[in-house]
């Protein structure tokens, strides 16, 4: 974990707040919640930070589109990876977000067929994951469906063997997003308007366990969205 926050303002980037209700009862969160964060606490992982803003600044502008889904990238520099509370509001510099300030508890690395909050992503993309997000309001089946065969297609990860896990990757849909595809890593990110193999298979390949925590146990395997 990165503790540091840099003097001076916070770059805000695309502006974007991803604002979440504050966590009233545990019930909200999985009780495997427990587990998890004493698993972070023993291995050093939460560490003793203070809470703060995100700090999360682009290193210029976003690349030029590509491709036939006109694919963009763009890099980040992260100057702060402070724990907040679960479920708390967060203040984030890009869309999907690619670092920052996050919640203590991250999300088991599988898909989903729900939203999750950020907070608990970044906290994944932390441990070194990448994260493919959609955003299709007349749904995208056959999109995900390859998108799903992308990420089995990628070799294990050796650093999750005998924790349950293959790989560090996460795949769901995120009603946030504006755009129809995107994916994200710690410090970059990829925006599109549809689903290339060729190019989420790039990203992944150039963006995988890029995260600052070398991590690789399972995480919350969530049943439905937290923070409802």
């Amino acid at each position: 974990m990165q503790c540091s926050t840099p003097s001076g303002s916070v770059a805000r980037g695309y502006g974007f707040v991803f604002k979440l209700r504050a966590l009233n009862s545990p019930s909200r969160i999985p009780s495997a919640h427990v587990v998890v964060v004493g698993l972070a606490i023993a291995s050093g992982a939460l560490g003793a930070c203070a809470s703060g803003d995100a700090s999360i600044i682009s290193n210029g502008a976003p690349s030029d589109p590509t491709g036939p889904c006109e694919a963009v990238t763009e890099s980040f520099t992260v100057n702060s990876a402070m724990h907040v509370a679960d479920c708390s509001a967060l203040e984030e510099a890009s869309n999907p977000p690619a670092g920052g300030d996050h919640y203590g508890t991250w999300a088991a690395f599988q898909s989903y067929t729900f939203p999750i909050p950020h907070g608990f992503l970044i906290h994944s993309m932390e441990h070194g994951a990448v994260v493919f997000y959609y955003n299709c309001p007349d749904g995208c089946a056959d999109e995900v469906s390859r998108a799903q065969a992308l990420l089995d297609a990628q070799a294990a990860d050796p650093l999750c063997a005998g924790n349950g896990v293959l790989r560090r990757a996460i795949l769901l849909p995120d009603p946030t997003l504006d755009v129809r595809w995107a994916a994200s890593a710690w410090g970059s990110t990829l925006r599109a308007n549809c689903f290339d193999e060729a190019v989420f298979g790039d990203f992944y390949k150039a963006h995988y366990d890029k995260g600052p925590e070398k991590l690789c146990v399972a995480g919350v395997a969530f049943a439905a969205t937290p923070c409802e």
